[in-house]
């Protein structure tokens, strides 16, 4: 993630036809928590939700092939500004799935 949208993951250009304008857009690691975090936000601007996440890269099967995925813990809800802890019921698969 100390990566994430900066050169070292890449970029693309794009330039205007138009006014020669040009734009560079960083790859993102599409990091777990970076999706999971973007979702906690919308759910109150003002508070700023923060959940606890665990995060493990393995870059093995069980076979022992080249096989890399994400294993994640996330708390059933998150810290706020107030620091009063929310618990939140449920959160969708399909919608991080789609953000991801």
């Amino acid at each position: 993630m100390i990566s994430c949208r900066t050169f070292d993951l890449g970029y693309s250009v794009y330039e205007c036809p138009d006014c020669g304008e040009i734009k560079f857009s960083y790859h993102t690691c599409k990091s777990v928590s970076e999706t999971i975090l973007s979702w906690f936000k919308e759910q109150s601007k003002s508070e700023e939700y923060i959940p606890g996440i665990i995060a493990v890269l393995h870059t093995y099967g069980r076979d022992m092939k080249w096989n890399t995925h994400i294993h994640s813990i996330v708390t059933e809800g998150a810290m706020g500004n107030s620091n009063m802890f929310k618990k939140f019921e449920f959160i969708s698969y399909s919608v991080i799935r789609k953000r991801f």
